[in-house]
């Protein structure tokens, strides 16, 4: 047998129960008049109430549930609006922080095209390029085309083959086969 380690405490004197309304008859409650009824048929304030349902067509609902139902459609009414004005200002927001990136990458290209043509080489060297223009004393050289008709000889000599596809070659060989002998 396992004995407890905390030491017994004596139990302090019991109070008498306090009567209750039904131990005291009505004529020995002077001066009181007789309790009233609550408004939902009597039931004390603890005890557990009715359940109030609504029945629609075979389907039953009850009150609470509708009432919450119609509270929810509510917010939903009230909310919806900021929320789609809140996601459409999201995406202005992200559309314009990316046209304010796409600026300032094309203000740092034109700044590097403006430290290039700070640089007299450069200019000289556009100048040639776009322009034509060469320093004096040099000879200029211009590549004019020589036309549609003029074909280097490599490629006039790998052009050399039959006349026709073998597509062509094969389908007038069986129209020629296929015919009477004439």
């Amino acid at each position: 047998m396992v004995e407890s380690a905390s030491p017994q405490r004596p139990h302090a004197p019991r109070r008498p129960a306090r009567p209750t309304a039904s131990d005291v008859p009505a004529a020995g409650r002077a001066g009181r008049s007789p309790r009233r009824s609550a408004p939902g048929g009597g039931a004390r304030p603890g005890a557990a109430r009715p359940a109030r349902s609504l029945s629609f067509g075979g389907l039953t609902i009850s009150v609470r549930m509708l009432e919450v139902a119609v509270m929810a459609a509510l917010l939903a009414v009230m909310l919806v609006p900021s929320i789609y004005q809140w996601w459409q200002q999201e995406q202005d927001y992200r559309d314009i922080t990316a046209r304010v990136a796409a600026a300032q990458a094309r203000n740092e290209d034109m700044r590097q095209q403006l430290e290039l043509w700070k640089d007299p080489d450069y200019i000289d060297s556009q100048a040639r390029a776009r322009l034509g223009y060469v320093k004096p004393g040099e000879t200029q050289y211009a590549v004019t085309d020589p036309g549609e008709d003029h074909q280097a000889p490599a490629v006039s000599a790998a052009a050399s083959g039959p006349d026709r596809p073998w597509v062509q070659l094969l389908v007038a060989s069986l129209t020629e086969a296929d015919s009477p002998g004439e």
